[in-house]
């Protein structure tokens, strides 16, 4: 009997992975895979007998990696997790908690990597496990809801590096339940892995450590880019396609409506024109799309301006690329410090174009200022949104060098170097 219990034990780890294969192609909501994955918690529960020291071991492992792999790709990316609780935070009307989102950023990420590593190294395993149990009742019931309601769209669980829907993560918080329970009715027969000093030094030693790195890619870029905008990247389709546009109109007398392509209206029928009255335009763009910000030029604030995305982006030879995505709360000293290096351009005889991309709520009139204080009458500004803005630099202000479309190079506003140390081809 006991031979059974293991291999219906082993079953149930065996199906856990199967279905977190299987989620990748089960994007929303589906009864009969929610029906698949209450199945495989339930086999886990009735063979809560079978889980040895050996099985243990291995959905231990399977567990802390999880939580490794989540912790890190979120901590290589503190502002993206900040963005991420800040959205949740207003989502579930919870303003007196927004100032707080960036410390919860930090330790989010800091105690699910540990979590994850203290799993690994079987260290603390009886209250490490309990406290992942308690974790993943939270995000359960939390997903759950977002599945349900779709607050915010994606719930940043595995940072930039793998993006899953609503639906998707709580399918997967499911697997990682039943993964966990396995654990906890494993734990009696799990074995110390190291004494309690050395448990107490490893610990302190990943947690320091860890927010270290933490704290480093906050003050600077993170070291993994799981962004669209990396190094080397043409941000713009090379030889696009032309945008093809189409054009609906209204029958006068009869009210049928026509879709036109815009290259097949009959402008020189007198006739048709009398008697056809524009409705709507449509464009369609046949090629794929790589960057997710939309620039505009704006002549005041109360002028909606027009999308210039591609020229900005496209644009010829090199130019600097400084991207603001809050105004008020750039600092004022890191910005100077970007003019200061940039000042020395014409001294080095570099020729280059330097543009500014700050969020659309930031005034016109604040940019002219900032052309003013500055002395460089030769800035163009454009205005996107924040959320765009966000997906190209982690840093407020950073700067970006681009070659054409192609990205030469990124540095967060403080670390911006002499431009002597700048050879771009």
């Amino acid at each position: 009997m006991k031979m059974k219990e293991n291999i219906w034990a082993y079953a149930g780890i065996g199906c856990s992975l199967v279905l977190a294969g299987c989620i990748a192609g089960v994007l929303g909501y589906s009864p009969v895979f929610l029906g698949l994955l209450a199945l495989n918690i339930l086999l886990i529960a009735i063979n809560r007998q079978g889980f040895g020291a050996t099985s243990g071991a291995i959905v231990r492992t399977l567990v802390g990696c999880v939580f490794v792999f989540s912790g890190y790709v979120k901590g290589v990316d503190p502002l993206g997790t900040h963005f991420i609780i800040h959205d949740y935070l207003e989502a579930y009307q919870m303003p007196w908690l927004v100032s707080l989102a960036l410390p919860l950023s930090f330790l989010l990420n800091l105690v699910e990597f540990c979590v994850g590593m203290l799993l690994v190294l079987n260290v603390w395993t009886k209250w490490t496990t309990y406290l992942a149990a308690l974790m993943m009742a939270f995000f359960t019931v939390v997903t759950f809801f977002d599945a349900i309601a779709n607050p915010v769209p994606d719930c940043g669980c595995f940072g930039e590096a793998l993006i899953l829907t609503n639906w998707q993560t709580f399918y997967k918080n499911l697997v990682l339940d039943a993964l966990v329970l396995a654990l906890v009715f494993a734990l009696p027969k799990l074995g110390k892995g190291f004494c309690c000093k050395v448990q107490a030094g490893l610990a302190a030693g990943i947690v320091l450590l860890f927010l270290g790195f933490e704290i480093y890619n906050y003050r600077h870029l993170p070291i993994s880019n799981f962004l669209g905008w990396k190094d080397g990247r043409r941000m713009l389709v090379e030889n696009p396609e032309p945008i093809r546009y189409y054009l609906t109109y209204r029958d006068k007398e009869t009210g049928a409506v026509q879709e036109y392509c815009d290259k097949d209206i009959p402008f020189s029928d007198t006739a048709w024109n009398n008697r056809w009255e524009f409705v709507s335009r449509r464009d369609e763009d046949p090629n794929p799309r790589i960057i997710e910000v939309s620039l505009l030029e704006r002549m005041d604030d109360e002028d909606g301006g027009y999308d210039v995305t591609d020229a900005v982006i496209g644009r010829e030879g090199l130019h600097f690329l400084v991207v603001v995505y809050d105004w008020e709360k750039a600092s004022g000293k890191t910005l100077a410090h970007i003019w200061d290096k940039l000042a020395d351009a014409g001294a080095l005889g570099y020729g280059y174009d330097l543009l500014v991309a700050t969020d659309s709520e930031t005034p016109v009139s604040d940019m002219e200022a900032f052309k003013e204080k500055m002395n460089d009458a030769e800035v163009a500004y454009y205005f996107g949104d924040d959320t765009g803005l966000k997906s190209m630099i982690r840093a407020n202000p950073g700067v970006i060098l681009m070659n054409g479309p192609v990205v030469v190079k990124r540095w967060n506003g403080r670390d911006f170097p002499d431009l002597k140390s700048i050879k771009p081809e």
